[in-house]
């Protein structure tokens, strides 16, 4: 084995993609590969871990000067970006600045790379430092499919929109600024990705799907990672004693849902509540008794959505403790993810490695049958149809336990095979 693999990313916590990265950087560590992740933010103390304080150092030091001269002259500020934010325009998308160099980072680390990873790198690593690294390297480059960011001129959610297929030219995004922005960064990722052949590392249908249509990556070299789960932490050994953990009887049919950003349009919390009315008016009277609907989340703002869910209700704040996580889906019938934008999410991949069939729309992990297979391991509903939404939650919740039991067995088996953390390791050894 001699992979030698740079990572880079904005920081190694406080969220979930950098969390995820984080963790397939730790899978290849414990492989015995060599690793190291470059981040601008460190809070973890692993020891393949390395920081570069002084881009935060520079940035303040260089907007306290920008602000001086300001006020000495007083000068007002004529430039206003402001944008929408349901398209999540995070600062430091500018393709055009540069904020480290690839002797910065080379530097920092113990050895040459050949191959190169980008998590989330706004404000921090940029396409044209990418291409200074692999110069230097002869590495391979690849960046991950997190969210649309990776495709698009400055928006981490698209919303329908495709102008990433084109231009990003008039971006429904942005309120005031340049209006050339979006589209001076579509074309600066574009010329460097051709010129340095950069690759793109997917973990879902959906994100193969978008990479096929987008102006940068439409052409690039293209590697299913699979989701990545930990297999181990998310597991069905417990499905037989999860429901009384929890305090749910037996017999009733748990339905499980994340009930966090509510406010996101591409969630689709009020499909999920529009569903469960129908299925409740389908049902008798005993059939509803039996039914408990679980919700894990920011409780405060999912109060407006779960009262209108027409099922006794179970809260939990969001539960950070993975094992009581795992718990919580091997507790569950069925798991339901109402997202109509997503290239995930992750939740999708650890219900159905504790052996929880899953329900959702057509899109992220459940965009073909690649993991989810309708009626045998969960439901693909027809996105944004809340009648077949219906549909795939009632025939698990009224599935015989044979039957259940089979279909469980098929959830965890296509995360084994396509979508574990062994799988990713045995990606990365083929490149």
């Amino acid at each position: 084995m001699n992979n030698k693999v740079l990572f880079l990313a904005n920081r190694d916590s406080e969220g979930g993609a950098s969390e995820w990265l984080y963790k397939i950087v730790q899978t290849l560590n414990n492989a015995k590969f060599e690793v190291a992740l470059v981040v601008k933010n460190k809070r973890k103390q692993d020891d393949f871990i390395f920081q570069l304080p002084i881009i935060s150092i520079k940035k303040s030091f260089l907007q306290r000067i920008y602000n001086f001269i300001l006020r000495t002259f007083n000068i007002k500020k004529e430039y206003v970006f402001i944008t929408k934010s349901e398209y999540s325009f995070f600062p430091g998308e500018d393709q055009s600045k540069r904020y480290v160099t690839a002797e910065d980072i080379l530097s920092l680390i113990p050895f040459v790379p050949n191959i190169i990873i980008t998590g989330l790198t706004f404000e921090f690593v940029n396409f044209s430092t990418l291409l200074d690294l692999q110069k230097r390297c002869n590495a391979a480059v690849y960046s991950t499919a997190f969210d649309m960011s990776v495709f698009t001129g400055g928006c981490h959610v698209v919303n329908e929109c495709d102008g990433f297929v084109v231009n990003c030219s008039n971006c429904p995004g942005v309120i005031a600024g340049d209006s050339t922005f979006t589209t001076n960064n579509l074309q600066i990722k574009q010329k460097y990705q051709l010129e340095g052949d950069f690759g793109l590392m997917y973990g879902s249908p959906w994100g193969l799907h978008q990479a096929e249509k987008s102006l940068v990556h439409k052409n690039s070299k293209k590697v299913y990672i699979g989701n990545c789960v930990d297999t181990e932490m998310y597991n069905n050994a417990n499905r037989d004693i999860a429901k009384r953990i929890f305090g749910f009887d037996n017999s009733q049919k748990v339905i499980f849902a994340g009930a966090d950003n509510v406010k996101e349009k591409r969630k689709g919390q009020l499909y999920l509540v529009e569903a469960l009315s129908i299925l409740h008016e389908r049902q008798t009277a005993k059939e509803r008794d039996s039914i408990i609907v679980f919700i894990a989340g920011n409780n405060n703002k999912a109060d407006e959505v779960i009262s209108k869910i027409p099922y006794q209700v179970k809260l939990v704040n969001f539960i950070s403790d993975t094992r009581l996580l795992s718990l919580a889906y091997q507790a569950s019938d069925v798991f339901v993810n109402t997202s109509i934008e997503d290239l995930g999410p992750a939740m999708v991949g650890e219900a159905l490695a504790c052996g929880t069939p899953v329900v959702g729309f057509e899109m992220g992990l459940l965009f073909n049958d690649s993991l989810v297979i309708n009626e045998r391991n969960g439901y693909r509903a027809k996105i944004k149809d809340s009648n077949s939404l219906a549909n795939g939650i009632e025939y698990f919740v009224k599935l015989p336990k044979d039957y259940f039991d089979e279909a469980s067995r098929l959830a965890r088996e296509s995360i084994l095979r396509n979508a574990s953390q062994n799988f990713f390791v045995s990606v990365i050894k083929e490149l």
